[in-house]
């Protein structure tokens, strides 16, 4: 370890948060680990600003301690270590590679050892291993699944806005009352602990919120006297009808492979209102990569550059999420390396590699993404990323513009982008304008040489106005 002299973690400019965090005891060996893990962490060319520095310190003291209190104290083994082996523990730890000793002694268990323990990567994506049944849940069952034991999640990241009107959720509620059969529910169950609707969310939403007395029966076809009535103010049979009912429900269950769920939720995505690709993705990929498209989609920089008229769509149907995963992926991977005309597993590709990230290298994305933002904003005094229109109404943003502009803009700070304002806008309107550029954005934009030729197209264009 860096260490040896471990008097010198006292000249730290960050000591006094821990000194507000840990106890005297554990202060030494605990600050020292969070102290390499983010030097070490933050040393990668990171974009990291002193106070996510700050942050990161509180987070993983606390996080560390936590650890240390409720797994390594009073452990033998480790209070008989040196302090140097006790700074390589917590340091292990937070790098999530800790010895097998500290899982054999200990009762602390993380993504990492559940994965290893139970993974067959041998043939990941072997179909043979698609494990879906076909069972009856009783009404009852699910709603004490959702409500008591909350393993049943009815608004995943992947799903849009409830939109059901009252009426409809009536007429539900109404079929069921009169033995109407319903259409087959699918269930992502791979994870045991917390069941997703994939296919059937609306309905299963309107059936357990209606027992959570949260709307009033109306417009009802067949039995209009029991209009008005809630959950709880029905007759005993009928709230019985509701609780005995069965709904008829295709399980995926754990040993599926992620890539070969995915396949089959395209499949069934063929009735009713259509999941689109960067919901499914959300489905399957769901994780820090997840969290962190709905915090930039809902951030006040990427929604200056939306107009207020096309906010709603965009979210609604998680275009905004599409967008920004696109531009992540190009940060994640160069642009030269996208050498297989597949889009959709490059994207896939990028979410999963987010879910292994720590979170300053997150804090990182983040960061270098309002950036982006705030300096498209200015260069852009309306149509940001947008190709020109013809009408009134302007074009929506374009995906293809928005990843290869925003790497462009990456590359400069915002007072050379201030300087140059103009005159960059005058030749990216050119560009717009010239008939080989135009092709190449418009048609198989997803084609290798058409996504470098436009990366190129852009880098170049600032280079030759900015001068590197």
């Amino acid at each position: 370890m860096q260490y040896k002299d471990l008097d010198i973690i006292q000249n730290s400019s960050y000591y006094s948060i821990a000194e507000n965090i840990l106890e005297e005891p554990q202060i030494t060996f605990i600050f020292a680990a969070v102290e390499e893990y983010i030097t070490e962490m933050t040393n990668n060319n990171l974009n990291i600003h002193e106070n996510d520095i700050i942050d990161f310190y509180e987070g993983f003291l606390n996080k560390a301690n936590e650890f240390y209190e409720e797994f390594l104290f009073g452990l033998n083994k480790f209070e008989n270590f040196k302090t140097l082996e006790k700074i390589e523990i917590i340091y292990l730890f937070l790098k999530d590679d800790l010895p097998n000793w500290v899982y054999e002694e200990t009762e602390y268990r993380n993504d990492k050892f559940l994965d290893n323990e139970d993974s067959n990567s041998d043939e990941p994506y072997d179909v043979s291993k698609i494990d879906i049944i076909n069972k009856q849940f009783e009404v009852a069952s699910l709603y004490r699944k959702y409500k008591l034991e909350n393993e049943l999640d009815l608004s995943p990241d992947y799903q849009r806005n409830f939109v059901w009107t009252s009426k409809q959720k009536s007429r539900l509620i109404e079929s069921i009352l009169i033995g109407i059969p319903l259409p087959t529910f699918y269930i992502d169950a791979r994870n045991e602990d917390k069941w997703i609707i994939i296919d059937g969310v609306q309905r299963i939403t309107s059936i357990l919120t209606f027992m959570d007395n949260r709307f009033k029966l109306n417009n009802m076809q067949y039995l209009k006297y029991l209009n008005g009535k809630k959950f709880e103010t029905l007759d005993r049979k009928y709230r019985r009808r509701i609780e005995d009912f069965q709904l008829l429900c295709n399980i995926v269950r754990p040993n599926t492979p992620s890539k070969i769920a995915f396949n089959i939720f395209q499949r069934i995505n063929t009735l009713g209102t259509h999941l689109e690709v960067q919901e499914m993705r959300n489905a399957m990929f769901r994780g820090e990569s997840t969290l962190l498209l709905k915090k930039l989609a809902r951030s006040k920089e990427f929604l200056a550059l939306i107009p207020e008229k096309r906010r709603e769509g965009y979210k609604k149907r998680m275009e905004d999420h599409a967008i920004i995963l696109r531009y992540l992926s190009f940060k994640i991977t160069h642009y030269k390396d996208y050498s297989k005309n597949d889009m959709n597993a490059f994207l896939e590709n990028t979410m999963e590699t987010i879910n292994q990230m720590n979170e300053i290298e997150i804090k990182s994305l983040e960061n270098t993404f309002l950036e982006c933002m705030r300096k498209a904003k200015y260069l852009f005094d309306h149509d940001a990323f947008c190709k020109p229109a013809k009408g009134k109404i302007g074009n929506p943003i374009s995906k293809a513009l928005f990843e290869s502009i925003g790497y462009a803009l990456d590359q400069y700070s915002l007072e050379e982008i201030k300087q140059n304002k103009t005159e960059l806008n005058r030749k990216i309107h050119e560009l717009y304008h010239d008939s080989d550029f135009i092709l190449m954005t418009s048609i198989a934009t997803n084609n290798p040489p058409k996504v470098h030729y436009r990366f190129d197209a852009f880098i170049n264009l600032f280079e030759d106005i900015i001068g590197h």
